[in-house]
């Protein structure tokens, strides 16, 4: 085993006021109090009707940073 970098995207709806434009929604999210943690808890949220599964919401991609292997598979 090693680990590996890898970055999530996902698409999912929130709620916001009706007057902010792209801007807002943005600095709300990067740069406001706002915690990237409280994200959690909206996926659970956004996720947990139906069989809650993110396979169409979600995409992996390959970042780098390889560290050594540290268990043999062998």
């Amino acid at each position: 085993m090693k680990r590996v970098k890898v970055r999530m995207t996902v698409e999912y709806e929130i709620e916001v006021p009706a007057s902010w434009d792209k801007h807002m929604i943005e600095f709300h999210r990067n740069e406001g109090s706002w915690c990237s943690s409280n994200a959690i808890s909206e996926l659970e949220r956004a996720f947990d009707s139906g069989d809650g599964c993110m396979c169409n919401a979600a995409e992996f991609e390959y970042i780098g940073g390889d560290s050594d292997p540290y268990l043999d598979e062998g």
